[in-house]
């Protein structure tokens, strides 16, 4: 029987699918409410409100038993019914998610996957899969898409040239989302009922899993209809409407919902480019037809473009039609919350397509580090020599280039950037040259600056406490070469330096934070990586315990967990604060 590929999009609130038969348009197909149900409803004690709605796609990797079942057998039938209608049974597979979506959540999803009767799958990254559909798999430029839907966001910033995808970062987190703007709301209108009178501290305590998401629906509506009025359902003793300013609440949605424009700007700056580099930002995910967001983001670059709703599974099957074997897009994020992190690259070469960039692996270089860090510098300085000088060799071979030695910029002239003010990004700008007559060779330096230059304006950042210009010069570095895996080491660690030497001024914690996470981003796979990564948040969420901010400290916890889920010091403080705040809510009752 011939073989026919499929692209998933694995939605939060819908499962999409394309296929292609052979000699044929690819088709586009959803699968039936019943069978790809959400959300489902967890009630929390001491929350407000009192409850959450995740997807079953949120519940994939948290030991949930409900969870795997569902997906095995929505994958089940849409393999059956693509197989039915096809007449072809289903060969490669591409599953579009979200970067970072967690390596607990992917394993399990892979092996539902197995179980439905997916046997070649591969996960690519919503962003990347969404460039892939837009750009048909050809085409060049860098695209910058900016996903809001109901679990979460994401901002991917992709380049594109002639069927080649690169992925330059990502960021993304849990809000703002549809699930996060419903229980947004939701905490609202109970407020009011309680301002009202017309509804009491513990009247949440009878409501059943059914009532919640009764009221979400409620707030769906109110979310996405155009009357600041909505009607309640009679649970709990509820009745009438509760009204809001619908021109103020469409101010308040835009303005949490901007939080992504922001964050997406943000990303575009730790890459080293700007708005005019952007070639075209694509919108994709039910939550960005908030009003005003489509012109808020259009700041962010170039073409706005709207995505359609079975764009990511084009996308995908396109990406499943490629060869590659069982290998994942590599650009897995597994917690950027709100790092505003980069991510690896990720090569995708597609049919007939060139390899851009392909990575060259320079080992002796690397060797010669851990000479130095081993405390063997005359070792090390004769290893760099020998390369040097096979270097210097192999380009004398190369046919119309002189082969005398390239000398290196002075690193002393680099001028120094402008004290920050705050912990936001350093703008590129200020890594400009002075244009001071006395500061003539720092301009014609930063003409010509390397990946070295950058590295070393990094650690002299580093030696002076001027943390947040250190990273931003290791990105520069980076960019500079960024297919060099020593520049990528470095620049890595010039992450977990400065995070290691902010970290004991209480005021740059979140700052050395937000570099550990940028980090881990970078290199996801970096096992030590994740743990300095885990130890830092566990020391920061007891430091605001201690400090009675205990709602505080039991996000940073479950972040934690996120990252290690089986780390017993967060899981038992987590369970403690847990118990805290709930006696403190039912002493408040």
């Amino acid at each position: 029987m011939p073989e026919v590929s499929l692209g998933v999009d694995f939605g939060s609130t819908a499962l999409r699918a394309a296929f292609a038969p052979p000699n044929e348009q690819a088709r586009a197909v959803v699968l039936p409410r019943e069978l790809w149900p959400w959300p489902a409803c967890d009630i929390l004690r001491g929350g407000a409100p009192p409850v959450r709605f995740p997807s079953v796609k949120d519940l994939l990797g948290e030991a949930r038993a409900e969870a795997k079942p569902l997906v095995v057998r929505a994958l089940r039938a849409l393999r059956e019914g693509v197989e039915k209608e096809s007449s072809c049974s289903v060969g490669p597979t591409a599953i579009a998610v979200p970067a970072r979506y967690g390596s607990a959540a992917r394993t399990e999803l892979r092996d539902a996957a197995g179980e439905a009767g997916l046997t070649q799958v591969r996960l690519v990254s919503d962003s990347v899969a969404a460039v892939i559909g837009h750009t048909a798999g050809a085409g060049s430029g860098t695209v910058l898409v900016l996903s809001l839907g109901y679990g979460g966001y994401e901002a991917g910033l992709v380049r594109a040239v002639r069927g080649h995808f690169r992925a330059l970062g990502y960021e993304g987190a849990a809000a703002p989302g549809g699930a996060s703007f419903d229980t947004w709301l939701l905490d609202g209108v109970l407020k009011a009922l309680r301002y009202a009178g017309s509804w009491g501290q513990g009247d949440s305590d009878g409501l059943s899993e059914e009532d919640w998401l009764r009221l979400r629906e409620v707030m769906q509506r109110l979310k996405e209809g155009t009357s600041g009025r909505v009607g309640l359902p009679p649970v709990g003793g509820m009745s009438g409407q509760v009204g809001f300013d619908r021109a103020k609440l469409g101010e308040l949605l835009l303005r949490q919902a901007r939080g992504a424009v922001d964050r997406a700007a943000a990303l575009v700056g730790q890459s080293g480019l700007s708005a005019s580099d952007v070639d075209t930002v694509l919108l994709i995910g039910r939550s960005t037809a908030i009003g005003g967001f489509a012109e808020a983001a259009a700041r962010l670059g170039g073409e706005l473009v709207r995505g359609a709703p079975e764009l990511l599974a084009h996308g995908a099957l396109r990406y499943a039609q490629r060869p590659g074997g069982d290998r994942d897009d590599s650009a897995t994020v597994e917690a950027c919350g709100d790092s505003g992190a980069t991510a690896g690259l990720a090569e995708l070469p597609l049919p007939d397509a060139q390899v851009l960039d392909a990575p060259v692996r320079v080992p002796g270089i690397r060797q010669a580090r851990r000479l130095l860090d081993d405390g063997r510098p005359m070792e090390a300085s004769a290893l760099l020599r020998r390369i040097i000088d096979d270097a210097q060799g192999l380009l004398a071979k190369l046919p119309g280039l002189d082969s005398r030695p390239v000398p290196g910029p002075d690193l002393v002239s680099l001028p120094d950037p402008a004290p920050m003010q705050d912990s936001r990004p350093v703008p590129v700008s200020v890594l400009q040259p002075s244009t001071e007559p006395d500061r003539a060779p720092a301009q014609a330096l930063q003409n010509t600056a390397t990946a070295g230059d950058w590295l070393g304006l990094a650690h002299e950042h580093l030696d002076q406490q001027r943390f947040e210009q250190a990273v931003h010069a290791a990105h520069r570095a980076w960019r500079a070469r960024p297919e060099d895996p020593d520049v990528f080491e470095a620049m890595t660690r010039v992450h977990c330096d400065a995070a290691a030497a902010a970290a004991p001024d209480p005021a740059l914690f979140e700052d050395a934070r937000r570099w550990l996470v940028c980090a881990h981003a970078h290199d996801p796979s970096n096992d030590a990586l994740r743990g300095i990564l885990v130890q830092h948040s566990y020391a920061h969420a007891v430091e605001l315990a201690a400090q009675g901010s205990v709602a505080e400290a039991a996000d940073v916890l479950r972040q934690c967990q996120e990252w290690e889920p089986e780390h017993r010091q967060a899981q038992e403080l987590l369970k403690k604060l847990t118990r805290r705040m709930g006696s403190v809510h039912g002493h408040r009752r």
